[in-house]
């Protein structure tokens, strides 16, 4: 049976041909779906945007593309990119077809957490919480900040200093943090 490789460290470096099939599959059905709705899209059966639907219909699909194949593949850097791309699609999607009343201007604090929610993501499934962590933290106060001027309209003059303070804080405890992880693994080497 032949095996080909992905990348060295995954916990499963190699890929079987039941595995290899199942992804093609996969990559092959989003795809043949993708292009039959943008034809649908393109000949006038929804009446929609050609630009945006395409868009938002691509970042769909390689969002959940990605997922479906980091399971496969017990992949964590797609399982860390498909939320990136799915966020992103549902962002586009809100603004664009004016779901709700929120707009691209209260909507882009999404775009800064997109990455801490990907790290979340990861970290439960890899378990290796301590790196994902500190990805998680300084984007999530990042974005709650964000936030403070998309949704509340709190002004720049204050959200930025918040932030800064908030960020500093955060780096300090993160720092205490990893020296009681580095002294506790001392302690058990």
């Amino acid at each position: 049976m032949k095996q080909n490789k992905i990348h060295p460290k995954q916990k499963s470096a190699v890929l079987n041909d039941r595995q290899i099939f199942i992804c093609r599959i996969v990559i092959a059905i989003s795809a043949l779906i993708l292009g039959l709705f943008l034809l649908l899209v393109g000949v006038g059966v929804f009446d929609t945007p050609y630009f945006y639907t395409a868009l938002i219909s691509a970042l769909y699909s390689v969002g959940i593309t990605f997922l479906i194949l980091s399971f496969i593949q017990d992949n964590t850097l797609l399982m860390w990119l498909s939320p990136i791309f799915i966020l992103s699609a549902v962002v586009s999607t809100i603004s664009v077809c004016s779901i709700t009343t929120l707009s691209y201007q209260n909507l882009y604090p999404i775009y800064i957490i997109s990455p801490a929610i990907a790290s979340a993501l990861t970290c439960i499934y890899s378990k290796n919480f301590y790196t994902h962590i500190k990805v998680i933290i300084p984007l999530s106060i990042t974005a709650a900040n964000f936030s403070l001027n998309s949704f509340f309209n709190i002004p720049w003059q204050i959200t930025i200093p918040v932030m800064l303070f908030s960020l500093c804080l955060a780096i300090v405890l993160m720092i205490i943090l990893s020296k009681k992880l580095q002294d506790k693994n001392k302690r058990k080497d």
